[in-house]
């Protein structure tokens, strides 16, 4: 397959699917081998060998319900938007066709979640965090958590994160065309935390400082947070759940979390990093559908926009997506992030775990990924046809404790990791240049408009002093005798002789007089 090669630049755009593309996807439903397969690891791996604790994002709408089967067709799951996916450009990697260990799997099926608990423990995965949908009292898709939740062999932390936006046929949560919404008030949050506080009190679920984690997705949707926050904490108390940690999906301009009476806030890329990442020209790229019309963007680029940015004075859990591209959801408009890989998202996802351990206590080293089986965005982390377990065992390698790995693998990880400081330490600097830079430039600015402002000064002072000596001048004038007498001959003529000519007249003998005046008071 062609999918996951780096996207060239020098391609020039084509109309419809090359005969080699189409032969790289018929190879891969041959179940032909793909070098970049990697296979099921035999090697066990241990929680305590964990540097952080991974908590997976889990979809599951991986089974029929009315709802969906009233709205989208009759049997619609996730895999139905999976497998009618086509590319829309040349290496673009679609459809995903999911390796045969779980297959397109039916999650009422018990042993599926079975095989997913195991394939998470075998490769450093913590725990599930599971979408819980919930409005106004009615659930949707909710078999496989109180599946879950019923069989309590499965020996697998697990948390729920409420997905409290409006279903919609446009999957974005909007009000546009909803199938169901959400309403909100004090009544309704009394009586979402009384559904789910039985769930908190379950013994695998997870904890945060102990008190169990109760995520939301879409916090600002609330018209009151701080009020839903106090709500849930007093219920919990009532209901013997105690204290509860709250935390919010950190998208839709969510900062500081404490602000909403929040206790922390979770990444969520590619949410939080398409604003500062340039968009691939579509013109570089060979199209095979003339109808697509949506975004690319660099995979690469988002490691470094999401971890570059500065530490907050809030705790911030961070999130790494293996990658992302929703064309299975909406072929012709989608968002798509080429050349990911799972050597790049190993790589991100150590980044991660170093934050976490560098600037979060010991209780709260959690690190979140994006997903654990979100096909339909093509973030996953379970086995496909081209990839394998490759993702997995990245995922296992970016988590293990460095004391437990060979020389090799140690001094290799140890100079990664000082590389990776050189850069960053390089980019800090080369920031912090170009900061100085910004204010000099600032600074000159300033300068020249002062400049500017104290010509206009002296202009303006100097117009002050030709008014001053104007002013001075005209009281001299209105103070002489002359000028008085003048002003009172005036007067009398435009009272008594309104004709022009005795006017004239009138002001040609003032004016001689005036003159004569004048001499006489040189000479006294």
């Amino acid at each position: 397959m062609t999918e996951n090669r780096e996207i060239s630049s020098n391609n020039k755009p084509a109309g419809k699917l090359s005969a080699d593309l189409y032969s790289e996807l018929f190879s891969v439903n041959q179940k032909t081998i793909n070098p970049k397969y990697v296979p099921l690891s035999e090697e066990k791996f241990d929680a305590s060998q964990a540097q952080v604790k991974l908590i997976a994002f889990y979809l599951p709408q991986f089974h029929p319900i009315p709802e969906n089967d009233e709205w989208w067709g009759k049997g619609f799951t996730e895999w139905t938007n999976v497998r009618k996916a086509v590319p829309n450009f040349e290496g673009h990697y679609q459809p995903r066709i999911p390796d045969d260990y779980l297959g397109y799997y039916d999650l009422r099926d018990i042993e599926i979640q079975k095989r997913q608990v195991e394939l998470a423990k075998k490769y450093g995965v913590y725990g599930f965090c599971f979408y819980y949908y919930w409005f106004s009292g009615k659930r949707l898709l909710e078999r496989p958590l109180d599946q879950f939740i019923e069989h309590t062999e499965l020996d697998f932390p697990f948390c729920i994160c409420w997905a409290n936006e409006n279903w919609t046929r446009r999957w974005d949560g909007r009000d546009d065309d909803v199938l169901i919404g959400q309403t909100h008030s004090e009544d309704e949050y009394v009586a979402f935390i009384r559904d789910v506080a039985p769930i908190l009190l379950d013994q695998r679920y997870i904890r945060i400082n102990e008190k169990p984690l109760l995520i939301v997705y879409h916090l600002t949707l609330l018209p009151d947070p701080k009020k839903a926050a106090e709500i849930w904490r007093e219920q919990c108390r009532k209901l013997g759940v105690g204290e509860i940690y709250l935390t919010a999906i950190q998208s839709f301009g969510l900062e500081d979390p404490q602000a909403y009476g929040f206790d922390a806030t979770i990444e969520f890329p590619p949410h939080n990093c398409l604003e500062g990442i340039a968009m691939v020209n579509k013109s570089n790229l060979k199209m095979t559908n003339p109808e697509f019309a949506g975004e690319v963007f660099e995979y690469r680029v988002a490691p470094q926009l999401v971890m570059n940015g500065p530490v907050p004075a809030y705790t911030k859990f961070r999130t790494v997506m293996p990658s992302w591209d929703n064309t299975p959801r909406r072929q012709n408009t989608g968002v798509i992030f080429v050349n990911s890989s799972p050597a790049i998202y190993k790589n991100w996802l150590q980044k991660a775990v170093d934050y976490t351990q560098s600037y979060l206590p010991e209780d709260e080293q959690f690190v979140f990924i994006n997903a654990w089986n979100e096909w339909g965005e093509c973030a996953y982390l379970e086995p496909d046809r081209v990839f394998g377990y490759a993702y997995l065992q990245a995922t296992k390698e970016a988590v293990r404790k460095l004391d437990l790995l060979n020389d090799d693998e140690k001094l290799r990880l140890l100079k990664k990791r000082v590389l990776d400081l050189e850069i960053a330490v390089q980019l800090s600097v080369t920031q912090v240049a170009q900061k100085e830079e910004d204010v000099n430039i600032l600074r000159a600015q300033i300068l020249e408009k002062d400049k500017v402002i104290w010509e206009k000064d002296k202009v303006i002072w100097e117009k002050d002093k030709v008014i001053q000596a104007t002013k001075e001048a005209i009281g001299i004038l209105t103070n002489s005798y002359t000028w008085r007498t003048g002003m009172f001959f005036k007067n009398i003529v435009d009272k008594l002789i309104p004709s022009e000519k005795k006017r004239s007249e009138l002001k040609r003998w003032i004016v001689e007089f005036r003159g004569t005046q004048h001499r006489d008071d040189n000479q006294s």
